[in-house]
């Protein structure tokens, strides 16, 4: 066993009396955690894979399967949990930064002096720029080739906004049921921001679509 081996968190409990090899927890597993042995007629499970989806005991006929949390842990104590432990285990293995889904379930996902243990947030714009750049601000024009400073090491803005690509534009305002609603003046800011981008008569001339959400209403008309 490696030094780096974690135990998986979850067991596959097996009841061979009750268990007729008829293999669909094989054949329904995305994950590939089943798999049968011709030679010995058993069936196996390959734990380290298994995320606790519960689809083989739900499909199982002679409900012969059950998935539990593993009683394996490492040390605990009053800092220090088993499943931050396994994740500083996992990041020391690999060298990267954990990111177990698109949503951490847990309050707090750094610990201690900004070592971040896991990543995952809710929302996908806190941890792309771990996997790739990120813009902090959305722009409709070309971007520089390379981050540019002043002397003061300021970032330098001096590219103007330009729309390079001649695309169709579609103006679309939601809320337009609330009695506060600005469609008018929104329209308005809208159109001065395409002609600050060099917009073409064409795209000046876009169509407006007025949306309500909560109503599920679409119309070109206010």
């Amino acid at each position: 066993m490696a030094i780096e081996y974690i135990y998986p968190p979850f067991e596959v409990i097996r009841r061979d009396e009750r268990c007729t090899r008829c293999r669909v927890c094989e054949k329904q597993c995305a994950n590939g955690v089943h798999t049968y042995d011709a030679e010995r007629k058993i069936m196996l499970a390959d734990e380290s894979k298994c995320v606790n989806c519960q689809r083989c005991v739900a499909l199982c006929p002679t409900r012969a399967i059950k998935i539990v949390k593993t009683d394996c842990c490492l040390r605990e104590n009053e800092n220090w949990k088993g499943d931050t432990i396994r994740e500083v285990y996992k990041q020391a293995a690999t060298g990267g930064i954990l990111l177990s889904s698109t949503g951490n379930p847990t309050p707090l996902p750094g610990y201690w002096d900004r070592l971040l243990i896991n990543a995952s947030q809710v929302t996908n714009p806190s941890i792309d720029p771990l996997r790739e750049p990120m813009e902090t601000r959305t722009t409709l024009g070309a971007k520089p080739q390379a981050i540019e400073r002043d002397a003061e090491g300021n970032l330098a803005d001096n590219m103007p906004p330009q729309l390079e690509l001649s695309l169709p534009v579609i103006i679309v305002i939601n809320k337009m049921d609330r009695p506060d609603q600005r469609c008018a003046e929104v329209v308005d800011e809208t159109l001065e921001l395409l002609l600050d981008l060099n917009a073409t008569n064409e795209q000046l001339d876009s169509p407006v679509v007025y949306c309500s959400g909560r109503t599920g209403v679409a119309t070109l008309d206010l």
